[in-house]
């Protein structure tokens, strides 16, 4: 999913949240996630503007929320997910890796599933810190670029001669 221009961070709608849920009404939001479809598999562009949006709307949930920790997950051609933490520190947010998954799309790819038991086990401590994760006590909330200020910074043109240094797995 991708948005135009005029929206700001605030109006984009990611493909999927979790938030906790409080009684009956919903929380603080601690995740967002994006989908690509197969066909958006080799645009190198479009995933990595997924990337960097899910980037951005997992610090506003920092912010918002005033949590030092933040999940983030990329599923790219439907059965590989891969999944980022959040993290601040003081003024400066970190997004590493932490994990890329095969899913299985059978019963017969059910064993290499399972082969990566320790990334999946991987992910789940770190979604359970997340989870568990303290407030970050910091007053101030460093900005957050536009889509225009990203959109200047992003060379609009692309290359698909050259490997990208950001690829996913799907190359």
């Amino acid at each position: 999913t991708s948005i135009s221009d005029g929206k700001s961070v605030s109006d984009e709608k990611p493909d999927a949240v979790i938030s906790v849920v409080d009684g009956a009404s919903f929380g603080q939001t601690i995740a967002y996630g994006e989908v690509k479809p197969e066909a958006q598999a080799m645009n190198h562009s479009l995933v990595n503007k997924d990337l960097e949006r899910i980037g951005r709307l997992a610090k506003g949930a920092s912010d918002a929320n005033g949590t030092t920790l933040t999940f983030a997950f990329l599923v790219v051609v439907g059965n590989h997910a891969t999944f980022y933490l959040v993290q601040r520190h003081q003024s400066m947010y970190t997004m590493p890796e932490i994990g890329h998954v095969q899913m299985p799309l059978s019963l017969k790819e059910i064993p290499l599933y399972l082969a990566q038991i320790n990334t999946i086990t991987n992910v789940i401590a770190a979604f359970d810190k997340v989870v568990a994760s303290p407030s970050h006590g910091f007053d101030d909330h460093p900005s957050t670029l536009s889509n225009d200020q990203v959109f200047c910074i992003v060379d609009t043109t692309k290359n698909r001669s050259c490997k990208s240094v950001s690829s996913h797995y799907r190359h």
